[in-house]
């Protein structure tokens, strides 16, 4: 049976760190977790790097990405990235492609852990899927393995609740 790849996407205004609290916070709650810790798998910086569950019964892999007004968590038994996108007018990846592109990109190199360090045009093939995210809106999300999608969006406070999108 494939593993399960769980995404909330959390809206709400503030800076990064608010957005990170936030993200820590609903999967403190929704996965019984202590606490959502930061670890460099390349430094072992405590201070940057990919979220660590601390607490939780089983085995899970964990991954954040922020844009505007909006944070994705994202969690599996199973290796995974998230990453998301504004949309602009005129905006695109340069060498990449398109936003869609990007975030595959992006979303790949964090479920294999290495990041920007890898060179992106050399990727492993990993099974990933784009978000079901309203216009103006791109992200994808990369599993180890392939794997079933689980979709959630919410709002601050009100974890597993329909939200849309601040106007």
């Amino acid at each position: 049976m494939p593993p399960t790849v769980h995404v909330a996407a959390l809206w709400g205004p503030g800076p990064r760190e608010d957005q990170r609290a936030r993200a820590e916070a609903h999967l403190v709650e929704e996965l019984g977790l202590v606490r959502v810790v930061r670890l460099c798998m390349l430094c072992a910086s405590p201070h940057h790097g990919r979220p660590v569950p601390l607490g939780g019964g089983e085995v899970l892999h964990l991954s954040l990405a922020y844009a505007e007004d909006l944070v994705l968590a994202a969690w599996s038994t199973a290796p995974v990235g998230v990453d998301v996108e504004r949309e602009e007018r005129g905006r695109d990846a340069g060498d990449y492609g398109d936003l869609r592109a990007w975030t595959r990109l992006e979303a790949i190199v964090k479920t294999t852990g290495e990041g920007l360090a890898r060179e992106p045009l050399d990727l492993p093939a990993l099974w990933t899927a784009p978000l079901p995210l309203p216009d103006g809106w791109v992200g994808t999300v990369a599993c180890a393995e392939p794997a079933v999608l689980s979709w959630c969006e919410a709002r601050p406070g009100r974890p597993g609740a329909p939200a849309a999108p601040p106007r």
